[in-house]
């Protein structure tokens, strides 16, 4: 929770999974983003931003207004 909520680690790069680092600019798989637009944890500004960070050319974004239980 520290270093993906608070600490923003997995944008700056300073995630380890098995002892590799990982990269969102190499991820080139379809991507759907789907995000509510009420959601006070995760504000939508927050999942816009994924689309800066990964380099996939097949990126679908969708939000629907609603928040955490409605989601």
């Amino acid at each position: 929770m520290k270093d993906f909520y608070q600490g923003n680690k997995l944008i700056q790069g300073q995630v380890e999974i098995g002892n590799k680092r990982v990269d969102l600019g190499n991820i080139r798989i379809p991507i759907l983003n789907i995000y509510a637009e009420q959601y006070h944890l995760v504000p939508p500004a927050s999942s816009l931003a994924l689309k800066t960070y990964i380099a996939s050319p097949d990126y679908t974004l969708r939000s629907f207004p609603v928040g955490h239980i409605g989601m």
